[in-house]
């Protein structure tokens, strides 16, 4: 193998990673068996959505258990269209999401569908690569009802 090949394999093995990581993301969103939200362990330094900022795995995991698993009956995060840019030991990423969001109501359940940008910063350790910064830039929402204004509330509240 050529210096370029190797060069090449890794920045493949580098972006398969990455994106493997920002799906188990999304799947630790999503998850509602015990034990699921621990594939954030190795997602998060820093945390950007519009209800909020805040450091720490511990803080992300508290945060999700009293907002996204108590307001939703379910959500499912798609996320697609990977940007990424790789540099030595450090890397930056860009998602599209849609994402769908239960909410209970009188009659059932209503779907609120939204898309947003993820925006991560990342760096490669000992144990792989990891996001160091997570920023969620939402761009459009389907929620007529008002329905996600609960989840500020509810973050407010914890």
């Amino acid at each position: 193998m050529t210096t370029e090949d190797l060069a090449l394999a890794r920045s493949l093995r580098d972006r398969i990673e990455i994106e493997r990581l920002v799906f188990l993301y999304g799947r630790a969103l999503d998850g509602r068996e015990e034990g699921d939200e621990n594939l954030f362990d190795a997602c998060m330094l820093e945390v950007e959505y519009p209800f909020g900022t805040w450091k720490g795995v511990a803080e992300h995991k508290r945060i999700h258990r009293a907002t996204i698993r108590v307001l939703f009956t379910m959500t499912q995060h798609v996320i697609s269209n990977p940007l990424i840019e790789i540099r030595g030991d450090t890397a930056s990423a860009q998602y599209y999401v849609h994402a769908a969001h239960g909410i209970a109501t009188e009659g059932g359940q209503k779907i609120v569908y939204g898309g947003a940008v993820y925006t991560h910063d990342l760096v490669r350790t000992d144990a792989g690569w990891r996001i160091r910064r997570h920023h969620c830039r939402p761009t459009w929402i389907d929620d007529e009802g008002g329905l996600l204004a609960a989840c500020q509330a509810a973050f407010d509240a914890s």
